[in-house]
């Protein structure tokens, strides 16, 4: 489905079009890419998704990566043997794929720019030590793709957050990671000031994106604080 002028859902467990993570395909006009593919056994729906919007696939030139967990990238593998498209993901990320199926290798802050999109990758080392989110410059908006990084805070409760207790997020981190978090969430505040706020999981926040940036990532550091630096 169409969410943005030029940007499409066409993968998301939440919204029953996938298993996994939410999949974003961005036509910029000269440019076709997508963001995040899901599991390998996803690939084949998600493509189909793309053609119902009456959408060619097999145009697209590249997909970018999140991070490298599996309802997130799992079916990258099988993407680009389908669709010929370049993979673009952080080193780490890389490092943890079957194979050497990454073409382009991140370290973030590189500018890829074409004639009507800019792209840039923001290293936010968190939920995954390769997390990249990925800010969008297109069509007059700035759009801020942000993987398992941060998400839709709840507005009827501050506790839940993409779907589930923002303490389920943070878990399975170590208390040396906190800070780390902490420092990329703040980073990220710093450095963007999208439109629209497009996480994996769950609501997105199609208009005043930075306000739920915001909102979202001080929830998330309040509970960082709470959880491993009391």
């Amino acid at each position: 489905m169409e969410i943005l002028n030029g940007v499409f859902l066409v993968g998301g467990e939440d919204y029953r079009l996938s298993s996994g993570g939410n999949v974003y395909l961005v036509d910029a006009g000269k440019e076709m890419f997508l963001i995040d593919i899901g599991f390998t056994k996803d690939v084949k729906a998600i493509l189909e998704n793309i053609q119902m919007e009456g959408l060619n696939a097999r145009e697209i030139s590249t997909l970018f990566l999140t991070h490298c967990h599996g309802d997130h990238a799992e079916g990258a593998k099988k993407a680009k043997e389908l669709l010929k498209c370049k993979i673009y993901a952080h080193n780490y990320t890389a490092e943890h794929l079957d194979e050497d199926i990454v073409d382009v290798k991140l370290t973030g802050e590189e500018k890829l720019i074409e004639d009507t999109v800019k792209i840039t990758p923001i290293h936010t080392p968190s939920h995954s030590q390769g997390s990249m989110c990925y800010q969008v410059r297109m069509k007059g908006k700035e759009l801020l793709f942000t993987g398992d990084v941060v998400f839709f805070l709840s507005s009827h409760d501050p506790k839940q957050m993409g779907g589930c207790p923002i303490e389920n997020w943070l878990k399975n981190l170590k208390p040396s990671d906190a800070t780390t978090y902490i420092k990329a969430l703040n980073n990220l505040m710093e450095k963007t000031h999208p439109d629209a706020l497009l996480p994996g999981h769950g609501c997105l926040a199609l208009k005043e994106g930075s306000l739920e940036l915001s909102r979202s990532a001080k929830a998330m550091i309040a509970e960082l604080t709470h959880l491993f630096q009391e």
